[in-house]
């Protein structure tokens, strides 16, 4: 969705929820944001900026699936790797 200068606009950032921001210009597809209450300013690209913060939300990546390595219970004992001591003479 193109914005023009002045929009109010959300992004996506470290934070639990969206921040808004208001654009302050566009070059093509970049938009120069700043941050309501602060005076720096940030280069996005368009695809970066969402309308509301429901919108932003639900662009948001589920978390990656995280796979634990199963080790073999030679020993009995689950999780244990056994090491061969290989300086023993």
């Amino acid at each position: 969705m193109p914005y023009k200068r002045g929009d109010t606009c959300y992004i996506l950032e470290d934070n639990p929820r969206p921040t808004q921001v208001k654009v302050v210009s566009k070059q093509g597809t970049t938009y120069i944001v700043q941050l309501i209450g602060s005076c720096g300013a940030m280069k996005l690209q368009e695809d970066r900026l969402y309308a509301t913060p429901e919108e932003a939300e639900a662009s948001r990546k589920a978390p990656k699936a995280s796979v634990s390595v199963q080790l073999s219970e030679s020993t009995g004992k689950p999780n244990v790797i056994e090491i061969q001591n290989m300086f023993k003479k």
